[in-house]
């Protein structure tokens, strides 16, 4: 976990030195920054070394990295936005009241949101490769798996496909969903198909390669299982 914490860190380091030099090559073109002297390449420097502290204390600050990015959903992307945001407002603050470290309004919102756009891509693209990888595995795999139907094509339902269909260690394979609600019945969740909840499921149910069901409904207690 640590080794996987470092990486982050020095990914996400690289990112932000790739934005920030091409966030200053830009506005140094349109003399908006002026580099004239060494000087100013040290004041560059701790500009950098500025943000950096601000960006990744915030979102150390919102436990980002303690979020495991392979299951990541809605709410971890959006601490990113949060955090890199609430960094980008002090940084802005920060330089007016300091001027060796003012890059103006139009530098620190290009450096901020180009920077918050490349981390949250190259996250989703580990999400993409995670589950192309795991699904070639699973291929080599899936004969030894056992085909399932999932009743309840909620959240948590959706969640236990996701796992099951991305970890090739686990014995089971999703083959569909069953639920009552007649909005998602005909619907695909996580690529699979969602059926009725009605008298024909069960002859539904023996026409499809399916040798178990997983009930997922977390409100129904065990006589309604």
């Amino acid at each position: 976990m640590k080794t996987r914490k470092i990486i982050l860190y020095a990914a996400d380091i690289f990112i932000l030195a790739v934005v920030f030099a091409v966030t200053v090559l830009f506005f140094g073109a349109s003399n908006t920054i002026e580099i004239a002297g060494r000087g100013d390449y040290v004041r560059l420097l701790v500009m950098f070394l500025f943000f950096a502290v601000l960006i990744f204390g915030m979102r150390t600050l919102f436990q980002v990295y303690g979020d495991i990015w392979r299951y990541a959903r809605g709410m971890v992307y959006f601490k990113v936005v949060l955090a890199d945001f609430l960094a980008g407002l002090i940084a802005l603050i920060g330089g007016r009241l300091y001027k060796p470290l003012e890059l103006g309004f139009g530098g620190t919102l290009c450096i901020v949101a180009l920077n918050c756009l490349a981390v949250l891509t190259s996250r989703f693209l580990y999400q993409i490769w995670y589950g192309w990888h795991n699904g070639r595995e699973e291929g080599a795999n899936r004969s030894h798996k056992i085909n399932i139907a999932i009743v309840g094509a909620g959240n948590v339902g959706a969640i236990l496909a996701e796992e099951l269909t991305r970890n090739p260690q686990t014995h089971y394979m999703p083959i569909c969903f069953i639920d009552t609600d007649n909005e998602k019945a005909g619907k695909k969740l996580n690529g699979l198909p969602v059926y009725k909840e009605s008298e024909a499921i069960i002859e539904q149910i023996k026409r499809l390669p399916i040798q178990e069901i997983v009930i997922a409904l977390p409100d129904i207690n065990s006589a309604e299982r």
